[in-house]
């Protein structure tokens, strides 16, 4: 039984990362080809790029904070399931 739960956790934490990363990088990722797809569109300047990484960048910080906020809250609850499992 404890083998199957560290197999589950290792897994749970590897995928939680992989979407960490994906959750990170895309927004980014999306905002600067949608600036780049703009500034050819309608004939705008290299500003307009800058614009759209700048919001790629802080989408991808504000995706970040919330998911390690979410990452604590989890952890938090593990944890005291943990002290009480010794505790009774």
């Amino acid at each position: 039984m404890n083998a199957n739960k560290k197999i589950y956790n290792s897994l749970k934490y590897m995928s939680l990362i992989s979407q960490l990363g994906i959750s990170v990088v895309a927004p980014a990722i999306i905002c600067i080809w949608g600036a780049i797809w703009i500034k050819s569109k309608f004939n705008l300047g290299d500003w307009v790029v800058l614009v759209g990484i700048f919001l790629g960048i802080a989408s991808g910080i504000s995706s970040f904070a919330n998911y390690m906020k979410m990452f604590l809250k989890d952890v938090k609850k593990e944890q005291k399931e943990y002290e009480n499992k010794f505790k009774n």
